[in-house]
């Protein structure tokens, strides 16, 4: 079966899996952090310790990141050109260079 084909009219197939599971945490869309990530998906993790970017075209993962950060991510939130991270000790704010 292909990625994105219905199993039934409720289910489809997993565009993307993690063997052995990350334990995510949060997937959201990048809006206005960098043009060239706009509309990629970044999925925290709590049992990687790290973000996932993952670009996909139609229901295929065409692109994917793993950003290492070391610690457990239990909350993940896009703002205002900034990506902000909760850890389970601390808040930390992800910002692009101005000349990027």
């Amino acid at each position: 079966m292909d990625p994105g084909q219905r199993l039934s009219d409720r289910f489809r197939l997993a565009a993307l899996t993690f063997v052995p599971s990350i334990g995510i945490s949060n997937v959201k869309v990048v809006t206005g952090f960098a043009p060239y990530w706009n509309g990629d998906l970044l999925i925290s993790s709590l049992r990687d310790q790290a973000i996932h970017r993952v670009r996909l075209h139609d229901t295929m993962v065409v692109y994917s990141e793993r950003i290492e950060i070391g610690e457990r991510l239990t909350c993940l939130e896009t703002r205002e050109n900034s990506i902000y991270l909760l850890t389970d000790g601390r808040l930390i704010r992800l910002r692009m260079e101005a000349s990027l």
